[in-house]
């Protein structure tokens, strides 16, 4: 027993050691001056919708309504490398952070990635963005979406519909990591399926508005933080699947084994929850 304890402590002697002498050289990112890319894109042809892809690294978002053409903007960037590259077809239209997978590594100056957009309210979009972190905040209100697809990794952002979609929303669909995202005014998104999986994060999806038909949603996550949040006058139907155990109400729900509803008139709004670990909150206002 002894000996076993004298090489327990010779062994924390030698990492220390080691550790010490260690030198790591971490990469870092070169920076200059801020270049801006403008964006001034016309609007399509013809009126069937145009498949919008936003493909980003590490930035600032700030997306909204509103363009002249079909989309206007800016981009500020100050690493060369991520010089922004637009493609665009008939039926297709690109917009890229440059060299996006090459991207890694310590800044040891101040890294600028910042995209300031703005989307047609005339023609309808089939909407595409691929992130990576990021800090963002897209405002759809009034944007012509048929479908909206996302998918991040640990981002901060914020996605809303003050109004309700110009047009019907095929599907919704949010992929994101170790996040803290929040959704106001789905119902306005006029969609008529939408799923959400997440990972370890805080979520915060908040149903207000107006249904203008039946509407599915599908939650799955890990060890996250979900808010539900169901306006008054809704009616709706939460189910909730796997080992969650931590389910809290706030309102007036009726519960029936891992079911849990809502009165309300109009469309019903069904939401399939799947998640095993963490916390989730159902508000009725």
């Amino acid at each position: 027993m002894k000996k076993i304890t004298i090489m327990i402590i010779l062994s924390v002697i030698v990492l220390v050691t080691m550790a010490c002498s260690f030198t790591i050289n971490l990469p870092t990112i070169k920076t200059g001056p801020d270049q801006t890319f403008g964006i001034k894109e016309a609007l399509p042809t013809s009126s069937d919708p145009i498949n919008l892809a936003i493909k980003i690294g590490a930035a600032k978002v700030d997306f909204s309504g509103g363009a002249k053409g079909l989309l206007d903007g800016s981009i500020v960037y100050n690493v060369i490398d991520w010089k922004p590259v637009i493609t665009r077809t008939d039926t297709n239209l690109e917009v890229s952070q440059g060299k996006v997978s090459n991207v890694g590594g310590i800044n040891v100056g101040e890294i600028k990635n910042d995209w300031t957009l703005k989307f047609s309210d005339k023609a309808p979009i089939n909407l595409s963005i691929d992130a990576g972190a990021y800090q963002g905040k897209m405002d759809f209100t009034g944007v012509p979406l048929k479908s909206l697809v996302i998918h991040d990794g640990a981002s901060d952002n914020v996605v809303s519909f003050d109004s309700v979609n110009p047009v019907n929303m095929t599907k919704l669909d949010y992929t994101t990591g170790a996040s803290t995202v929040t959704l106001n005014g789905l119902a306005n998104a006029n969609f008529d399926s939408m799923s959400f999986t997440g990972g370890a994060g805080t979520y915060n999806l908040d149903f207000a508005g107006t249904l203008q038909q039946d509407a599915n949603v599908k939650i799955d996550s890990g060890v996250s933080t979900i808010k539900v949040v169901i306006p008054a006058g809704m009616k709706a139907v939460v189910n909730v699947e796997g080992g969650m155990k931590n389910v809290s109400t706030q309102g007036t729900w009726t519960v029936n084994g891992s079911s849990y509803t809502t009165e309300g008139s109009g469309p019903t709004l069904t939401l399939d929850i799947n998640t095993n670990l963490g916390t989730l909150t159902l508000v009725q206002e």
